[in-house]
């Protein structure tokens, strides 16, 4: 398995959400499902959009918001 984040750096203000993309790929040669979390931080936090499942050879596409709460440092 294969993720590249886009942005590789994210910057996140307090209150607004902050959004990136995982570009995973399985690199496997069997078909494979794959789990994003962000660890570090309450879970409560953050939403993921997707779960793929991927033949070998293939990409999908995870899209992750982080809002974090007024008051974070």
């Amino acid at each position: 398995m294969r993720a590249e984040l886009t942005p590789p750096v994210l910057d996140a203000v307090p209150g607004s959400p902050a959004h990136l993309t995982v570009v995973v790929t399985n690199t496997s040669d069997v078909i494979a499902a794959y789990d994003v979390r962000v660890l570090g931080v309450d879970p409560r936090w953050v939403e993921v959009d997707g779960e793929p499942r991927l033949f070998p050879g293939t990409t999908g596409t995870v899209r992750v918001s982080l809002t974090l709460p007024v008051g974070v440092a």
